[in-house]
């Protein structure tokens, strides 16, 4: 759901800074923020390719 259907507390129209939603139509109580990221899953690096990457930028500065 998008903040063009839901309004704050006070009946106002949502924000990007509202924090508290409720949906228009039946006036419940919406998330603001999804509960997961899945367009992150493919940016995590692992540990050991952090520590790689990082070795080469010091020796580059070297």
């Amino acid at each position: 759901m998008t903040r063009q259907g839901c309004h704050d507390g006070n009946e106002n129209p949502a924000t990007d800074e509202t924090v508290d939603l409720y949906c228009n139509c039946c006036n419940c109580m919406v998330r603001s923020k999804p509960r997961n990221k899945p367009g992150m899953e493919h940016i995590k690096k692992t540990t050991q390719e952090e520590y790689d990457e990082l070795k080469k930028v010091n020796q580059k500065t070297i």
